[in-house]
């Protein structure tokens, strides 16, 4: 029990105190956010455990050395050490670009077949808004990530699932256009980044919109 109650109490510690390094003033609070999901006896031990760490480096040789010989009763619960462990993976993850996260999961490529790349409308009103499905499959022998699905205009806004597309499944990517203040011929940009070679891949939509007399 005594080296269990160790093995968490230095997850507890490495967590909290790389959270408080690197977050300075802000951390405080994004602790507290975390806390409030706990029980009430958790949440205060949490919180105590984050303003010791913040003025530890204070004390003298004397008071760590009393630390220490009382860290015995104050040993996080494993909930708590479960919570701050999440939320220090969540901050990895969340610093990264998608590119970055991509690279870092080292996940192997696979192949993607796209019905088609590019939806042409012919034409449409100004300020309709228009719907594309851009139908692919995955073709490879790996599951098929889409890490990234973004569009350089703001009235372009695609959907996609999260979710891995098992080898030979389909999928299928929505993307909604905005033609509010658009007029004449127009090419839309979707860029989607995803464990496939290469890694980014283009889809348009195209048409003309007719100016509202």
């Amino acid at each position: 029990m005594n080296i269990l109650k160790i093995s968490l109490s230095i997850l507890f510690f490495l967590a909290v105190s790389n959270i408080l390094l690197a977050q300075k003033d802000n951390n405080v609070d994004k602790i507290k956010a975390i806390a409030a999901e706990l029980p009430k006896a958790e949440q205060e031990e949490l919180l105590k455990f984050s303003e010791y760490l913040l003025t530890r480096s204070k004390e003298t040789a004397e008071e760590k050395q009393e630390r220490i010989y009382k860290a015995d009763n104050n040993m996080p619960t494993e909930a708590t050490v479960k919570k701050i462990m999440e939320y220090s993976r969540y901050m990895t993850a969340t610093q990264m670009t998608p590119k970055e996260q991509m690279d870092s999961d080292n996940i192997p490529s696979t192949i993607v077949r796209f019905k088609s790349q590019t939806m042409n409308f012919d034409k449409a009103k100004e300020g309709e808004v228009l719907q594309f499905t851009y139908h692919f499959t995955n073709t490879g022998k790996n599951p098929l990530y889409f890490y990234d699905v973004s569009a350089p205009c703001g009235c372009t806004v695609p959907e996609w699932s999260r979710e891995p597309v098992a080898p030979g499944e389909k999928g299928e990517i929505l993307v909604t256009f905005n033609t509010q203040s658009k007029k004449g011929m127009q090419t839309k940009l979707v860029k989607i980044l995803s464990n496939t070679e290469p890694q980014e891949i283009s889809l348009f939509i195209k048409g003309f919109i007719e100016e509202n007399k």
